[in-house]
């Protein structure tokens, strides 16, 4: 085994590497035995790579999903400054977000799954459910909001229910 790279070096690497703005062959620690990227120098790149292994899609619209290729998918989330919101909700210290991905992230030969609900925070922090269509997304953006709201209403009622209990002693 080689020597390991400083993490920061590597993160540099691969951004530059990915973005093919500073060279196209793979940097060392990348290469050799039991690394995915084998191909001959200059011609492996993480964005080749994506491109003919991983299926992508925009929305129209009227927010159905349309396959597409790589350069077209890059110039779409230009164009919307980002990966498309479905919906984004703050609940108190929780927040709950839908996302169109664009990347379809079906494990399985079926239809493409290429939106996801997070919750960031709360006791179901990093909860994660993925969708088919834009409809399935905002009904599960929903289901999430729910699951925040009655955990913040069951803490908030156990708290006044704790409150009484100390007032009565």
């Amino acid at each position: 085994m080689g020597a390991k790279a400083d993490p920061r070096e590597t993160m540099q690497d691969l951004t530059k590497f990915s973005q093919g703005t500073e060279r196209l062959d793979p940097p060392p620690y990348l290469t050799g035995a039991g690394h995915l990227w084998t191909s001959p120098p200059g011609v492996c790149r993480p964005t080749a790579l994506m491109e003919n292994t991983m299926e992508f899609y925009i929305l129209d619209d009227d927010h159905n999903p349309i396959p597409t290729g790589y350069q077209e998918y890059v110039d779409y989330l230009k164009s919307k400054d980002g990966i498309p919101i479905v919906c984004k909700t703050q609940i108190l210290n929780v927040e709950i977000s839908t996302v169109f991905l664009g990347i379809n992230h079906s494990m399985l030969h079926e239809a493409p799954v290429l939106f996801e609900t997070v919750i960031f925070g709360g006791d179901h922090d990093q909860y994660q459910q993925r969708y088919h269509t834009w409809a399935e997304a905002e009904a599960g953006h929903k289901e999430a909001c729910t699951m925040v709201m009655r955990e913040a209403f069951f803490k908030q009622m156990l708290g006044l229910i704790m409150e009484e209990t100390e007032k009565e002693e």
